[in-house]
């Protein structure tokens, strides 16, 4: 607190002494001062030297430590200001005429001006200065007086212990040196280890949130992927307002006589319109479709949900299989990959896709195809989903060091490649996919069938049902309803 009345009380919290105590002190008519430590005279350069008195430490552990110095000492003396030895002095006090004063930790030394983080209360005009005075009287009563001879019989003493005390202070700065590199290698391995663990908590939170985001992209791709199966039955109950939009046809199976002595009978089931005045073909033309003779058509068993490939005859269909294996091969990269699509006829819990997809690596000098892996994928209304690729199924482990696996140009690829294969019709490689008509129509004895064809992109896709329709359709796990 300050304030500019010339007689109102003045404080103040400083650093060091103040300009304002050192001109008081140059008029002053006492000045005491109590410092345990000396190593210059500016308080008392412009003051009268003979109203001057210095308490200070007169040890000579100060004078080799170099806290204070007897050159000083010698000065002030020799200049007529009158010193005084006290034991065990701590206080850093200056009083001037008994009312102007400084008390905190500053001592009268150059490192206390300049260096030191230091706090001095100043009291300025009307100060309460009766306890100053009062400590003044009390460390005179132990004082003792400091003459010229006990100076220079202390610079004859300490000289030989200074080299000694510089030594020793060399190497007190060499361990504190130490400490502090100690100090500072610690802190740094612990933002080290802070850096580290910051690391794993952050990693951790981003393999949390991948966790997350992909359970959650699985959950919306599962949904998408149920509500496509579901989409995808609605296809065969769009009315038709074709001339002939359905047929009725029969299961026949066919004695095939031995075509030579080693040969033996074969039988093959074929499905045949009822009435011989109509035929696939013209079902197929009813809804705009040119039909392709012995191609392989997408056909849908709405009893069963069985999806599977039809060999397409005129009046006659053959070889109802679950799969197909086009004869032309998937380029990716440098390799050519054999394809095999296959419809699942026995529903698989953990996923709802309903077809899986056999890469082989075509053979380089003639050998069979290697099976590498199978990626499952769902046929739909909406197009072909493809799930990610699983690496770990059985084959994987037969692949050659020297082929690259590159997954997503290979899905790339097969998004490209499977709607084309499963929705158009083509001609298969051979007949190692077909199955009787009894193995895809579910029955004991031949039956009669209503078949349907409807527009499926730019192609169709056939369905069948039952003749007359059972009185309740049947559950089985893959019927495309029980997936809903």
């Amino acid at each position: 607190m300050t304030n500019n009345t010339k007689l109102s009380p003045r404080y103040a919290a400083r650093e060091h002494l103040p300009k304002w105590l050192l001109d008081q002190a140059a008029a002053a008519t006492e000045l005491l001062a109590a410092s345990p430590y000396i190593t210059e005279d500016r308080l008392f350069a412009r003051c009268e030297p003979s109203v001057a008195h210095l308490y200070t430490a007169f040890n000579a552990l100060n004078f080799i430590s170099g806290a204070s110095r007897l050159g000083v000492l010698k000065n002030l003396l020799t200049a007529g200001v009158k010193l005084y030895h006290v034991d065990s002095l701590h206080a850093k006090v200056v009083l001037v005429d008994g009312q102007h004063f400084s008390l905190g930790s500053q001592n009268l030394t150059v490192r206390g001006r300049r260096i030191n983080k230091e706090a001095s209360f100043v009291s300025g005009d009307e100060s309460p200065s009766e306890e100053i005075r009062d400590f003044f009287d009390f460390i005179k009563k132990s004082a003792r007086l400091i003459t010229i001879e006990d100076i220079l019989k202390m610079e004859e003493l300490i000289e030989p212990w200074m080299p000694k005390f510089r030594k020793v202070e060399r190497g007190a700065r060499e361990i504190d040196q130490e400490i502090e590199k100690t100090r500072l290698e610690r802190e740094e391995a612990e933002q080290h280890l802070k850096e580290e663990e910051s690391k794993i908590r952050f990693k951790k939170a981003k393999e949390e949130l991948a966790k997350k985001i992909q359970g959650r992209m699985e959950k919306e791709r599962r949904e998408r992927m149920l509500n496509a199966l579901d989409l995808f039955e609605k296809v065969f109950d769009q009315p038709s307002n074709r001339p002939v939009s359905s047929l009725l046809a029969k299961v026949k199976t066919l004695k095939n006589p031995p075509k030579n002595f080693f040969s033996s009978t074969t039988y093959t089931q074929s499905l045949v319109p009822v009435d011989r005045d109509h035929n696939f073909g013209q079902l197929l033309r009813s809804i705009g479709v040119h039909p392709k003779p012995y191609f392989r058509y997408l056909i849908f068993n709405r009893d069963t949900g069985k999806l599977g490939f039809v060999r397409y005859a005129k009046t006659q269909w053959t070889f109802f299989a679950n799969g197909v294996s086009p004869r032309d091969l998937l380029p990716v990269g440098s390799h050519r990959w054999k394809v095999e699509i296959k419809f699942d006829w026995v529903r698989n819990k953990d996923t709802p896709s309903n077809g899986t997809v056999h890469l082989h690596l075509a053979p380089r000098w003639g050998s069979e195809p290697i099976h590498i892996f199978s990626i499952r994928f769902t046929l739909s209304v909406d197009g072909v989903f493809l799930d990610e690729p699983n690496i770990t199924e059985a084959g994987i482990l037969d692949f050659v060091d020297d082929y690259t696996l590159d997954l997503p140009e290979i899905k790339m690829a097969l998004n490209n490649y499977l709607p084309s294969r499963i929705t158009t019709p083509f001609k298969f490689e051979h007949n190692k996919h077909g199955k009787q008509a009894s193995d895809f129509f579910d029955y004991d004895s031949p039956k009669t069938y209503r078949i349907q064809a409807h527009r499926f992109g730019k192609s169709a896709i056939f369905s069948a049902r039952l003749y007359p329709p059972a009185k309740q359709k049947p559950t089985l796990p893959l019927a495309l309803l029980d997936l809903r």
